[in-house]
């Protein structure tokens, strides 16, 4: 006897006494749909059995947390999935917190796990070269497995819980990889992934996994001496931002090669000149200059006064273009501008 009932908005229960040889070949007819494997899924957990005629259909069609489902009705390894549960830490870590529950033996488990890790290891591999073969493959992901070299560093956290040697040349091709693994699993400097790190990017005007792992692991979240990174420095002067925290951090004063670099971002300019050099930087008038904003605060903090002859022409040309700027009202308000100004 089979019944079907309504079970929330989109989905259904089905409550079966035994198989129904009709209601599975017409499954089998459809395994052309989407749902397919949805369907297979609640069959099987309807007779709370296996059900091999279609495991085929799964491997084929199913994503790794489907797979799982199908695993976890059988109470069971399913080896055959291995495979494909191998595509993802997530997945993977699911799928041996099952196999604990399942209570499988010591010696079944590190079989599954061997078996996992060696087909997780050469799907990493593969999708070096096409990463067509990741993007969008499981629900499962989050941000920590955009990508392969996320994924086996995730794996090596939630899984491994240590090293994993095999894996480390694919680790080492993103800077977030690279930092997150030495931080949580060597624990110390990767000095062997520091040619990579070293020339990325910063990964927004917030974050530099560079820099992080720069302050967290070479100086020890300042546990430790501070000390420079001169092989970075060359590629940390480029970016204002960076360069003026580095100045201002280990430096402990001024950075000369980088200044030309700092003296083009009116925002780190001004903090540059406020914080490190401690008074005028003529250097980087003209771009402080291209903010209403700093260049009062220039005024006010550093010059204490009416600007350079330059800098005030610049915000007398604001002024022209928009008089209601509450910056140009400040700085034409401003006391000490007014004494200087009736001399």
């Amino acid at each position: 006897m089979m019944k079907i009932s309504p079970h929330f908005a989109r989905s259904f229960v089905i409550e079966l006494d035994s198989r129904n040889e009709f209601f599975e070949k017409l499954i089998i007819e459809n395994k052309s749909s989407k749902e397919i494997c949805k369907t297979i899924i609640s069959y099987c957990d309807a007779l709370k059995c296996a059900w091999p005629e279609v495991e085929d259909i799964l491997l084929d069609k199913a994503e790794s947390h489907e797979i799982i489902n199908y695993a976890e009705i059988i109470k069971n390894r399913f080896t055959k999935g291995e495979k494909k549960i191998a595509r993802s830490s997530a997945a993977i870590k699911s799928y041996l917190d099952f196999l604990d529950e399942a209570k499988v033996s010591a010696t079944e488990k590190q079989e599954a796990v061997n078996n996992i890790e060696h087909h997780f290891l050469n799907h990493l591999d593969a999708c070096q070269s096409d990463l067509s073969l990741w993007n969008g493959f499981d629900k499962m992901k989050g941000y920590q497995e955009s990508n392969p070299s996320l994924s086996a560093c995730q794996y090596c956290i939630d899984v491994k819980k240590t090293r994993w040697p095999e894996a480390e040349s694919i680790i080492m091709k993103d800077s977030r990889a690279i930092y997150i693994y030495a931080k949580t699993i060597l624990k110390d400097r990767w000095i062997e992934a520091e040619p990579y790190i070293i020339q990325t990017e910063p990964e927004s005007d917030y974050g530099w996994h560079l820099y992080g792992y720069f302050c967290d692991i070479m100086n020890g979240y300042g546990k430790c001496p501070i000390r420079r990174w001169i092989e970075a420095e060359p590629y940390i002067m480029k970016f204002p931002k960076w360069a003026y925290q580095y100045s201002k951090k280990i430096m402990g004063g001024r950075w000369p090669e980088a200044e030309p670099y700092i003296a083009k971002s009116p925002e780190f300019a001004y903090e540059y000149a406020y914080t490190v050099v401690k008074g005028r930087w003529p250097q980087a008038e003209p771009y402080i200059a291209e903010s209403p904003r700093l260049a009062y605060e220039y005024a006010k903090r550093i010059i204490k006064g009416r600007l350079p002859e330059e800098m005030h022409n610049r915000i007398m040309v604001f002024a022209m273009q928009n008089p209601n700027d509450p910056y140009i009202k400040k700085y034409f308000g401003y006391k000490k501008y007014r004494k200087e100004k009736t001399k």
